[in-house]
This record gives structure tokens, sequence and C-alpha cells, in this order.
């Protein structure tokens, strides 16, 4: 009866050890299923990480390509224009002693929103300027010099003529201290005491100096005193009649007189202390 106790007892272990071989066995399986598919993905995910790897760098490449072929052109477009300015007033000679403009563009006149804005002032418009030269200085065209004044309109002009120049038009001497930016004074929009040699911001007024002692007193163009010190005759009526367009302001004279813009006419026989001109020249 032990015997076949013992007997019973060793089949049923050889039943548990096949069963539990048989469980280790779907578990392996299983195992290695889930080990394979694990596989599967992770190098389905590292070729989807390489393929938008690749479309980004593809996608930057031709950025790049972009930005670089725009920064090209806008180099080329740069330098195209200044090459372009540069040879057009390089075409120009004027004689010695003058500023060489090449024109342009500009408002001619006074805005009404200028505050300064005084009676006799045109109405700003667009209007182009041909080249044309302008002496640095007022006559007698030096730095070191006092301007010379007391000259009618008629002698100025023939000062000028005996140099083989010419009284500037009022539009020349406007655009030679506006520019092209439309500056309101040479040096810039605001007043700036003391820039130039004008009646002070509490009335005291000046009295007629050389040039060089107002460095500050320029155009864009390098010319200079064209705000206060002489006021300078020019070739042009005022409002069509016999009087005659007086520019720049003087010593004298308070800001808003030595704007680029203000204006005022004065008989043609007008000898005052402070009147004065400078010359123009047609381009060579």
């Amino acid at each position: 009866a032990l015997a076949a106790a013992d007997e019973q007892k060793r089949i049923e272990d050889e039943k548990l050890a096949a069963a539990k071989r048989i469980d280790e066995g779907a578990n392996t399986a299983a195992d290695e299923q889930k080990r394979k598919e694990e596989e599967k993905k992770a190098i389905e995910k590292a070729a989807a990480d390489k393929e938008k790897e690749t479309a980004n760098s593809a996608s930057k490449e031709a950025s790049s390509e972009k930005a670089k072929e725009a920064d090209n052109k806008a180099t080329r477009t740069e330098k195209a224009v200044p090459e372009k300015k540069e040879v057009a007033v390089a075409a120009i000679k004027c004689p010695k002693g003058m500023v060489k403009i090449a024109g342009g563009s500009f408002l001619f006149g006074t805005k009404s929103s200028d505050p300064m804005r005084n009676k006799g002032e045109l109405s700003a418009k667009s209007t182009n300027v041909n080249p044309f030269c302008i002496d640095y200085y007022e006559f007698p065209n030096s730095k070191n010099a006092v301007p010379k004044t007391r000259v009618s309109w008629s002698s100025a002009s023939s000062f000028c003529k005996r140099r083989g120049k010419r009284l500037c038009a009022e539009i020349e001497w406007e655009f030679a201290c506006k520019s092209a930016s439309n500056r309101r004074f040479p040096y810039g929009n605001a007043y700036r005491n003391g820039n130039c040699n004008t009646q002070d911001e509490n009335g005291n007024k000046g009295e007629l100096a050389p040039a060089k002692l107002f460095p500050k007193c320029r155009s864009k163009y390098i010319v200079m005193a064209m705000s206060g010190n002489a006021e300078e005759w020019t070739a042009d009526s005022f409002k069509g009649g016999a009087s005659k367009t007086v520019k720049g302001g003087a010593a004298d004279r308070p800001d808003w007189a030595s704007r680029c813009s203000a204006r005022r006419g004065l008989s043609s026989g007008s000898q005052k202390a402070t009147l004065g001109f400078r010359c123009c020249a047609d381009v060579q």
C-alpha cells in the first residue's frame, strides 16, 4: 500500500513538473514575442526619427539657401544704389572752392504745420532740383573772412559773374540748406542756440563773423553759414515783383528767420549792413 502511494505521488509530481515546464515554455514564447515586437517598434521609431531628421535638414538647407539668396540680393541692391549715386556725383565737376550737388527731390517751401512759418513763405511741395555747384562760404568764399555785405542785388550778381559764376536760384539755395532730408535748419530739425551766428534765445543780436567761428553751422553737403551771419541775395524775384528774394536770416535776426525755408523780399537796391550773398554755378 505504501509502495502504491509512493508511486502515485511520483506520478503526480511528474505531472506537476510537466505542467510547470509547459507554463515556463509558454511564458518564454510570450516574452520572446514581446521582445521581438519591442525591437520592431524601436526599429520603426528609429527609421521615422531618421526620416524626420532628414526632412528637417533639407528644410533648413532650403531656408538657409533662401536666406542666403535674400542677403545676396539685398547686398547687391545696397551696393547698386551707392555706386549709381557715386557715379552721378563723380560725373559732376565744379570750380575750385565749390560744393558739387547732384540734385534730387525735396520739399521746397514751408510745411503748414511748422509753428515758425512766417508770412511770405511758400507752401511746401515736392520739387526736383537739377545738379549744380555752390560756394562753401558766403562771398568772398573763405572760412577766415567776414562776409562781404552792403552790396545791392546787381552788384552781387556782377561779383559772381566776374568769377564765372552766378547768384543761386532760391530753389538751389534751399536744397543746399535742407538736402533731400528736408531739414528745417542746415544742421537738423531743431533750433540749437549757438550753432549758427544768429540772434540768441535771449534776443541778443550777433555780429558778422568768419564762418570758421561756427563750425556746427553747416548743411549735410558741408555748405557753411547758411543760417544767420549774412543774409543772402538769390537770383529770384519775390512774389514776382521788383523785390528780390533773400535767404538765411542774419546775425541780428531771430531763430525762425534762419530756417532753410524762411524768405523775405528786399528792394534790389538794398545795401544793408548784414546783407551779403554767395555764388552758384552750372555743373561742368
